[in-house]
């Protein structure tokens, strides 16, 4: 039944208002369907004409697997950071300080380790990477327990 149809004979009393409140409910779910069958064939149209326009000019579009691709982004990203990582040492001190609180907070969420744990981990990878970044000057190695330096804890 057609909208007007609907409207009209609730107008004229032929049908009551829960009947015709089922109508518009029907009739919003046909129109929900139309524009989805419309939107799916204008992609396809889309898609069909634009198929044509590259055949037409001899463009061919490798068939791309995005999950792949995803991946070899993420290992060449990967690979770059660890040569990175080879050559700069503070490089590789951010990368195993990051990947040592990575470690520890996905313990911790999975209740593998208790907050002390967490937190002994945390202070452990913040003075690794603190003495990594800022190493003692070579009088201080020498002598730590007599090293009046900055450094020196």
């Amino acid at each position: 039944m057609a909208l007007r149809e609907l409207r009209a004979e609730f107008e004229k009393g032929q049908i009551t208002l829960d009947v015709y409140k089922t109508g518009l409910q029907e009739i919003t779910i046909e129109y929900a369907k139309l524009s989805g069958a419309s939107a799916t064939a204008l992609a396809t149209i889309a898609q069909n004409h634009q198929d044509s326009i590259n055949s037409s000019l001899g463009i061919t579009l490798p068939n791309v697997d995005h999950a792949s691709r995803l991946e070899d982004v993420a290992q060449a990203f990967q690979e770059a950071d660890n040569l990175r990582a080879k050559l700069v040492p503070l490089a590789a001190a951010e990368r195993d300080y990051a990947s040592a609180i990575a470690v520890a907070s996905d313990a911790r969420e999975r209740g593998v380790i208790d907050l002390g744990e967490y937190l002994a981990a945390m202070d452990r990878a913040t003075a690794s990477y603190q003495n990594r970044k800022m190493p003692l000057p070579p009088a201080c190695r020498r002598n730590r327990k007599h090293c009046a330096c900055s450094v020196n804890p």
